[in-house]
């Protein structure tokens, strides 16, 4: 009888253990899976900050711009609302200049532009986007991408836009 109390004591110990540490291993993964799922909710509200519209005063539509992560596209931001008349420069970009100079932290090399990026060009204190791919620029900052739209650029010289914090972002 001794020998199946012990067997007895074995098992009711390991099934205890067993199902102790199976509960933890449980628990460890439910956070692991929480924090991932929060992150990626902070990453996503963190992103949407990155964007603005730009409004087309003429016909209301509205296209967003997805901003780098950069202190001039900060700053930027922190200029919203802009009222501007964007012009055509060269058949390649659409050229608006800045109410204030942009504070550029660091002087960049330049910048490679291709179509859809919008950029900030140092001497002139302008905002441009690029209609077309263009070569390397000296004293260009990349500031970030239009996402579509670029049909509403091809058609005319002038544009009368609004810059504002993207409706994604005021929704948070």
């Amino acid at each position: 009888m001794a020998g199946f109390h012990k067997q007895f004591v074995r098992r009711r110990a390991t099934g205890f253990f067993g199902l102790f540490s199976g509960l933890f291993l449980t628990s460890l993964a439910f956070l692991a899976v929480s924090s991932e799922e929060a992150q990626s909710q902070t990453l996503k509200g963190e992103n949407d900050m990155n964007q603005i519209d730009i409004v087309f005063n003429d016909t209301g539509k509205t296209c967003t711009i997805k901003l780098d992560d950069s202190d001039e596209a900060r700053d930027l931001i922190s200029e919203l609302p802009l009222e501007l008349t964007l012009e055509d420069f060269n058949k390649t970009e659409k050229i608006a200049t800045l109410p204030k100079k942009l504070d550029v932290k660091t002087q960049p090399k330049g910048f490679n532009p291709e179509k859809g990026d919008v950029t900030y060009y140092i001497p002139w204190g302008n905002l441009a986007i690029f209609t077309r791919d263009f070569r390397f620029s000296e004293n260009l900052v990349h500031l970030g991408t239009l996402s579509g739209c670029m049909e509403n650029f091809d058609q005319q010289k002038t544009i009368p836009v609004r810059l504002e914090k993207s409706k994604i972002s005021n929704a948070r």
